[in-house]
């Protein structure tokens, strides 16, 4: 290899490419698809949406996810949420963040413990108490200077005050790029804008998200079959608001991914078909150069090598090969990565948790032993 560098070089390039695409896309759907979401047993996490055939599904009213909440008994806890942005009176000047209004059962639902104070819970947070917020680990630091002190504080969102009472960890963040969570004048979480006296009375406003956590042992077809006949009922006793509008349950996790999936999965597809063009076009050199050693290997033999030695020979260096080839590759993957989330629309979820782990470098690992 040390004497043929041009060829040597070609096959590393070759292999490079190969490994680095593949590596790059698998990286980027095995965040965004494959791995599940940073929540406690996350796969009890779901989402209930309703919805008629003609429309699709669509989200919930006040009313309507009350009655929900009062007769379902496939969940551990129920929680609406309604983004919005706030006006926040910050250090040096007011600006605009992203917030979501919830009911105080959110965080149960998620199961993520606080990394400072506590979350929002029914007990303390329900309607009529003092307005609480819980802030991301963020905005703790770029807003609120990483004080510790700051939990317990008061701050100004659209002109009034809300108690900060808690701090998440790094990383948590929902629905999207949330930075803040406030609790809910309602027993609903707070409309955008003024439907009525009191929200929670109102069945035909649909705009706020509903999210839950299935009981231990109960499944989303269970709890799917508990909800329709739930919206059964409810279209035969209010019939205006609710005629043909069902209820779908799904997990929280594919709620998220959308279409996204299927796509991830294609380009995962493409990326191995580059790999394996790759490998056959190193294959078709090491063969042609194995063509012009056939003298070598015929002295080799007639001073009495065995023909596993040379064939563990031609192992080694292809072994070799796929090993300079992959580690190029991974650190071509580490840019590619950066490119794709640069080149994703918005619609693909999840690209903040996307990056180049120990996972993916086994996956690679393995990538190349498969392909030597």
């Amino acid at each position: 290899m040390g004497h043929r560098p041009l060829f040597t070089l070609t096959c590393v390039v070759t292999l490079a490419l190969g490994f680095g695409s593949v590596t790059a896309v698998f990286t980027v759907t095995d965040s965004v698809v494959l791995r599940a979401l940073p929540y406690p047993e996350s796969d009890r996490v779901v989402r209930l949406d309703s919805g008629t055939e003609a429309d699709g599904v669509r989200n919930a009213s006040g009313a309507n996810y009350l009655d929900w909440k009062e007769e379902a008994t496939s969940f551990e806890a129920l929680a609406g949420l309604c983004t919005r942005d706030f006006n926040f009176a910050g250090i040096e000047y007011p600006i605009r963040v992203r917030g979501v209004s919830v009911t105080p059962d959110f965080f149960a639902v998620l199961g993520t413990e606080p990394a400072r104070g506590r979350v929002l819970s029914p007990d303390v947070d329900g309607p009529g108490a003092e307005p609480a917020v819980v802030v991301g680990d963020g905005f703790w630091r770029t807003h609120l200077g990483a004080d510790p002190s700051a939990v317990g504080s008061v701050v100004q969102l659209n002109g009034q005050p809300h108690t900060v009472v808690g701090v998440m960890p790094p990383g948590f963040s929902y629905p999207g790029e949330t930075t803040l969570w406030k609790s809910s004048a309602f027993r609903v979480p707070d409309p955008p804008v003024d439907i009525g006296d009191d929200p929670a009375e109102n069945r035909g406003a649909d705009y706020f998200q509903v999210v839950g956590r299935l009981r231990q042992g109960v499944g989303l077809a269970d709890a799917q079959a508990e909800m329709t006949a739930i919206a059964a009922r409810l279209a035969k006793e209010y019939p205006d608001p609710n005629e043909g509008v069902g209820i779908v349950v799904q997990s929280l996790r594919d709620s998220i991914i959308g279409d996204a999936r299927p796509r991830l999965m294609l380009l995962l597809a493409a990326a191995g078909l580059v790999l394996l063009i790759s490998c056959v076009n190193v294959a078709g050199m090491l063969l042609a150069r194995g063509t012009e050693r056939l003298g070598e290997i015929g002295v080799r033999l007639a001073i009495g090598a065995e023909r596993r030695r040379i064939v563990r020979l031609f192992l080694i260096e292809s072994l070799l090969l796929a090993c300079i080839g992959g580690t190029a590759g991974v650190a071509l993957a580490a840019w590619a990565t950066k490119v794709l989330l640069g080149l994703a629309p918005d619609s693909v979820p999840r690209t903040g948790e996307v990056a180049v782990d120990f996972g993916v470098l086994l996956f690679a690992i393995a990538v190349v032993f498969g392909a030597s």
